[in-house]
């Protein structure tokens, strides 16, 4: 029996207008009156992620796994779970090269998005997550100060060109996840979904084998591969549906219900 169910959002739960199908909506409530746990695994804070989290009527003392697994916390945000952040330093190294690259930036601490300025995809990021950009100068934040992830943000085709010239040593210090062909994710090392998600099961008492996910993309990697029953989107990458134990059908076509039905609700 699986007792935790962790899902992706975009291109995993969310249909492309970015909403929850009525039949997907049903199959997570009906999963969570049978007493499991439902749990978002996103790259958004949880601000961002209200209006699904309510219409999945997951209850305040539910869990979401925000920024990349970055941190883990409860609905009612009154307890973090998991907390792996970056610092003022890593700001500082990452801006720098991101003026050397001529990219884009943004980041998330405590209070929020911020930059130095606006951009396309910077607009795109506080639009989904309903939210202010703080507008900032990157040299005034202090070494220690708490950073929750870092993003380079620009068109795919360029973002590409961009990772081929970083130093080698970037890799050892973060880890780097694309959450959209358009947002790159600089986070701490042991930030990543799954890693979060462990970490909640053992807060619980919950077993590895006893967690079914679902994604689509390199941030769900490791969280599809490592889970008892790690579900692709039929749309997710080549990479992830090699180390799926089960490829649903596409986001578009209800692939959460789908996949419940077969191996929760046994229909």
């Amino acid at each position: 029996m699986y007792k935790i169910i962790a899902l992706d959002m975009d291109e995993t739960l969310l249909q492309p207008n970015k909403t929850i199908s009525a039949e997907d909506r049903d199959a997570l409530i009906k999963a969570q009156e049978m007493g499991i746990y439902v749990v978002l695994a996103t790259g958004r804070p949880i601000f961002g992620i209200r209006k699904y989290i309510d219409e999945l009527q997951i209850p305040d003392k539910g869990y979401a796994v925000c920024f990349n697994g970055a941190e883990v916390t409860t609905i009612d945000t009154k307890e973090l779970i998991y907390n792996e952040k970056l610092n003022g330093d890593d700001l500082h190294y990452l801006a720098n090269l991101a003026k050397e690259l001529n990219v884009n930036m943004h980041g998330f601490d405590k209070n929020g998005c911020f930059s130095e300025k606006m951009s396309k995809f910077t607009n795109l990021e506080i639009t989904l997550n309903h939210i202010d950009l703080n507008y900032v100068k990157y040299d005034d934040f202090k070494p220690d100060h708490e950073i929750i992830k870092i993003m380079y943000v620009d068109e795919p085709e360029y973002l590409d060109s961009v990772i081929k010239k970083f130093p080698k040593e970037i890799y050892d210090r973060f880890n780097i996840v694309k959450s959209a062909p358009f947002f790159l994710e600089f986070l701490k090392p042991t930030a990543d979904k799954w890693y979060a998600i462990e970490a909640l099961a053992k807060h619980l008492g919950i077993k590895n084998e006893e967690i079914m996910t679902f994604g689509d993309e390199k941030n769900d990697y490791l969280m599809i591969k490592n889970a008892g029953l790690g579900i692709a989107m039929g749309n997710a990458i080549d990479e992830v549906k090699k180390v799926a134990k089960f490829v649903t059908v596409k986001n578009y076509e209800n692939g959460i219900a789908y996949a419940l039905n077969k191996f929760i609700f046994n229909k």
